[in-house]
Formats: C-alpha cells, structure tokens, sequence
C-alpha cells in the first residue's frame, strides 16, 4: 500500500460495502481481504478472540473524526457516511476493487460468529504455515480450533475450515488431499 489515505480508502469501501457492520466485523473482513486476497493494507494483527489491528482502530478513529463514518452505541454498527471520499484516497480502492469485491461476496452477508471462525481458522492456519514454512494439518488445526473454542460444534468449525478450502483461500494440506 503506498500510502495512508489509500488504505482508509480500501476500509471505507470496506464499510461501505456491508449492510450493517460493527468494529469487530471490520476487523475480521479486513484481515481476510488482506492475509487471504492479499491486498498489502499494512495492518499488524494479533489474536485476540479473533484477528485485530491495533493500527485498523486508529485508522476507523480517523474516518469517524472525519466525518467519513458513523458509529451507533446501540445497537453498534458503524455506517459510511454519503461524504465523498477524496481523489487521492479512492486509488487503492480502484486497484483492489476486484479483491474488496471477492472479500465482500464471500464474508458480508456470514453470521458474527462464522465471521469470527473464518477468519479465526484463516489466521492460525496461517500462523501455522509462517512458522514451519508449510500448511498445517487440517486435523491439527480443526481439534486446536475445537479447543480454543469449545462450545461451538466441530462440525460447524469443520464446515467452515472447507468454506474456505472450497474458496481457495487456505492451502489444503497433503495429507488431507490423500485421506
């Protein structure tokens, strides 16, 4: 990303793009759109029940203070405001349209909590494949999924990690692709 302004371009767009979104669902669309479609936004996520960006809350601070979104308390969304965006702020916008496109069909319309795991499998498995330079296994990866997270059913997790096998955005592991 070569510059600030075209990265909250990219995240207005983002909010724009949903019906109704909130912080935390911002948070996790971005981190798919960036770590999965691979648009460089220059975001550093961490875990923390599920990816978050430190910088990512500065930069939907900065909208809002710009008059560029709106947040609601109650029930909390956070809306884009009809504002128009300056020039220099819509070229990353522009040249990731298809990925912010690709992100918002496959994610906005996913439940908080299918969000949440999407982008919670997304995140350890790349974890996983950065640490030892390969795809984790997908069983490994299913029952760490399972315990971290132990009132959800494995088989929604399951459904989940093969949406994104089925989307191409997690690399599917040898020894899954034999079994």
């Amino acid at each position: 990303m070569k510059t600030r302004e075209e990265r909250l371009g990219i995240l207005h767009h983002l909010v724009r793009g949903q019906i109704q979104t909130t912080r935390p669902r911002t948070h996790q669309i971005a981190y798919l759109l960036q770590e999965a479609h691979h648009v460089p936004m220059g975001y550093h996520f961490r875990y923390q029940y599920a990816p978050i960006s430190r910088e990512l809350d500065n930069d939907l601070d900065l909208l809002k203070a710009m008059g560029y979104t709106k947040e609601e308390a109650e029930p909390p969304s956070i809306q884009a405001s009809e504002e128009a965006l300056p020039e220099d702020w819509r070229t990353g916008a522009r040249h990731y349209s298809q990925e912010i496109q690709k992100t918002l069909e496959a994610f906005s319309d996913k439940k908080d909590l299918e969000l949440k795991l999407l982008s919670t499998i997304h995140f350890f498995h790349a974890a996983g494949q950065k640490s030892r330079g390969r795809a984790s296994h997908r069983e490994v990866l299913l029952w760490s999924i399972c315990k971290m997270m132990p009132k959800l059913d494995p088989q929604l997790i399951t459904d989940q990690y093969d949406h994104l096998e089925e989307l191409r955005l997690i690399e599917v592991s040898t020894a899954h692709r034999q079994g």
